[in-house]
């Protein structure tokens, strides 16, 4: 049985593809957004919006744009926020595995100064990289 012709007027259609060329220009477009976007640019296409919407997850992941949840502090209200977010690279010395010993004696003593509470040792990590700009 011969293959039935496409009904986009002979324009090879791959979704995937376009999904990515789309998120590599606006990483911030939505699901919706990125739907809409395809039917503009092929209107003859049937496009599926359950496919489409699980290859856009899909793509922004393989990115390395994801959404994180995070849940607000106790006594707020319960809801979670979303949040963009790109995968941090790792640092040469990180990613080699060689430990500084005088770093490491560095953070100890850190924590000693926090009493041991993490949290708010990269507090104070964080506020002295904000001076550093």
């Amino acid at each position: 049985m011969a293959k039935k012709s496409s009904s986009s007027g002979g324009v090879d259609f791959n979704m995937a593809e376009e999904i990515r060329q789309l998120l590599e220009k606006d990483q911030s477009l939505t699901g919706r957004q990125v739907i809409d976007a395809l039917k503009a640019k092929f209107p003859k296409q049937a496009i599926n919006e359950n496919s489409c919407s699980v290859a856009v997850v899909n793509a922004r992941r393989k990115m390395g744009i994801s959404v994180i949840r995070k849940r607000r502090p106790a006594g707020g209200p319960k809801k979670t926020a979303r949040i963009w977010s790109r995968a941090q690279p790792v640092s040469a010395a990180a990613a080699a595995g060689a430990p500084n010993m005088d770093l490491l004696v560095a953070a100890k003593l850190l924590l000693q100064q926090c009493q041991g509470d993490q949290d708010v040792a990269l507090a104070a990590i964080r506020q002295v990289a904000a001076l550093q700009m």
